[in-house]
């Protein structure tokens, strides 16, 4: 994925010294520091653009509901322990007044494409999931925000990919720790600073996805396999040890 956007590594911002000029259009927030500061991520092939400034991608952008819970329902509501990395495990999640569940505007319900990130919490922060057409129609509570991007002008597999990467990864630390109140939380505004790069070419984030999918299967086959052969050798250890 690095290779076919051109990112290069992650290089620590240092402090800029003499006379520096920002153009207003790139300016996201007041603050020298602010100003000053970008992601330490580089494209050779692609601009990077905050969301906020990548224009017409960003759809809409929730925060999730606080939930009123019930212990017997039929309603339930995602929590920070279901959104995993890429991987939504309903199993965790928790149920809630139907009252209440149905008083909820439709538009904040889940829709195939849509991603959602964990928005607090040491070790649970910045954890991203693509929803597929198998977790259509789902809530989330206030621990998590849904993106909804232009399908037309970025993929979001591909965001997700990106951004479950060190290069998103690296963005989310560089936003909690800019946090005065060292709170670690993300945010919906927090979530509109992360860069991705312009890649216009829908085709070739297709082809990105596709390859990484292809690779993740090889993975996952080498290490069924790997797993085999190491209960097989385990096997005729014991048989030799025990003739």
């Amino acid at each position: 994925m690095y290779t076919e956007i051109g990112i290069s590594a992650y290089t620590k911002n240092e402090n800029k010294k003499g006379l520096n000029l920002v153009e207003f259009k790139d300016v996201l927030e007041w603050g020298t520091d602010k100003l000053l500061s970008s992601s330490g991520f580089e494209s050779k092939q692609f601009n990077l653009k905050p969301l906020s400034k990548y224009e017409s991608l960003v759809e809409d952008v929730f925060r999730g509901k606080s939930p009123k819970y019930s212990e017997k329902s039929e309603k339930y509501i995602l929590n920070q322990k279901c959104n995993r990395w890429n991987k939504i495990e309903i199993e965790f999640a928790k149920t809630v007044v139907p009252e209440w569940y149905n008083n909820i505007d439709k538009k904040f319900f889940t829709k195939e494409g849509d991603i959602i990130i964990n928005s607090t919490g040491d070790g649970t922060i910045g954890r991203a999931s693509y929803v597929s057409k198998d977790f259509e129609g789902l809530i989330y509570d206030s621990h998590i925000l849904l993106l909804r991007l232009n399908k037309k002008l970025f993929n979001p597999e591909l965001f997700v990919e990106l951004f479950n990467s060190s290069f998103g990864q690296e963005q989310v630390n560089q936003i909690k720790s800019a946090q005065a109140t060292k709170q670690t939380e993300l945010g919906v505004n927090n979530l509109l600073k992360i860069e991705i790069p312009v890649v216009e070419d829908i085709n070739k984030q297709e082809s990105i996805v596709k390859q990484i999918k292809k690779l993740r299967s090889l993975a996952l086959v080498s290490n069924s396999k790997s797993k085999l052969l190491k209960q097989q050798a385990n096997e005729e250890f014991e048989k030799l040890i025990f003739q």
